[in-house]
């Protein structure tokens, strides 16, 4: 029997990588071997970006990764099966994927599947052609992950999304709790990720004023300038040096309810993250939660299964959760 299961995730990259990671996990407790197809049927995604990325970006260490179903080995592919993820941003989390394999008939605890997503993801790293434009001193410093496009709608998806009124009160809010740092630390420091520059850059002059306002010197640490053409050319590479920038701050600011980039990052890092979602309507609907059990989210981390069952089951009630994972045929 051919025990090949093969991924191909969508979207971005924060939930391409989610849907790597809870593969990996599954996989791993039913003794599959995983081959996950990163960049197959791409195509162009929100903000003017297309959703490939370049795979030399990054060091894989216990995964198997490709660009295409074509790369892999044809005796590999006879009789493979594939894993589908119908919910992106729900089934592929750490409960649910816990949940299927309890199912399944498999005796581990939520703990040890946490840790397990924790440990995959320590095996995704930067190549040289990241790590060397990493900026120096990145780690003393509050990563900010701004998002305007593709969070913000009129009628949002209360478990992930935002209407303009939602953002613009929460936007409030994280300036207010940068506020309050620059007042408590000397010298603090920033790094600032956005996929929308303008939006970015005014976030930039709102702290600033802020420091100017205090007399405070704060520290605004950027992308270095001298990056080659040649590397910096490479598809969506902005995209993954800020992943990987955010993954090496100190702690991850949410400026946004949820967003899997900024989850992911995170999760690559020191798992601490700081998400105001709490003063936003439907926060006990929020994706954010079901995050807990692998990252510290405002200073806390928990395995309390009901807690999460339950967050999952609202979802099921109001028709928002599609579906769990399952394993088909290729």
């Amino acid at each position: 029997m051919n025990n090949t299961i093969i991924l191909k995730p969508i979207n971005g990259l924060g939930d391409k990588i989610i849907n790597l990671l809870g593969a990996a996990v599954y996989c791993h407790y039913k003794n599959y071997h995983l081959k996950a197809v990163f960049n197959e049927n791409c195509m162009y995604y929100h903000f003017n970006s297309h959703n490939y990325y370049d795979l030399s970006l990054f060091k894989f260490t216990n995964l198997s990764v490709f660009n295409e179903t074509k790369e892999i080995n044809h005796n590999d592919l006879e009789n493979a099966l594939q894993f589908h993820n119908p919910d992106t941003i729900v089934s592929i989390t750490p409960y649910s994927i816990y949940q299927k394999l309890k199912n399944e008939g498999l005796g581990i605890s939520f703990e040890e599947v946490s840790n397990m997503f924790i440990k995959f993801a320590k095996n995704i790293e930067p190549n040289e052609c990241i790590s060397n434009y990493i900026p120096i001193g990145i780690e003393n410093c509050y990563g900010v992950h701004l998002r305007k496009t593709d969070k913000i709608k009129t009628n949002p998806d209360i478990r992930h999304e935002m209407t303009p009124d939602e953002n613009i009160m929460l936007l409030n809010k994280v300036i207010i709790m940068i506020e309050e740092m620059i007042e408590i630390e000397d010298n603090i420091s920033f790094f600032i990720s956005s996929e929308d520059n303008e939006h970015k850059q005014q976030f930039v002059d709102s702290i600033n004023k802020i420091a100017n306002n205090k007399n405070k010197t704060i520290n605004l640490i950027t992308i270095p300038e001298n990056i080659p053409e040649n590397i910096k050319s490479k598809l969506n590479y902005e995209c993954i040096l800020d992943m990987f920038c955010l993954s090496k701050c100190k702690s991850i600011i949410q400026g946004v309810k949820y967003s899997a980039f900024s989850v992911i990052a995170s999760l690559l890092g020191n798992e601490k993250l700081i998400n105001l979602s709490q003063y936003l309507d439907n926060n006990e609907l929020c994706i954010i939660h079901l995050w807990n059990s692998v990252i510290q989210i405002n200073d806390n981390k928990n395995f309390y299964e009901n807690k999460y069952l339950n967050q999952i089951n609202k979802y099921k009630e109001i028709g928002v959760f599609y579906g769990d994972i399952y394993i088909s045929n290729l």
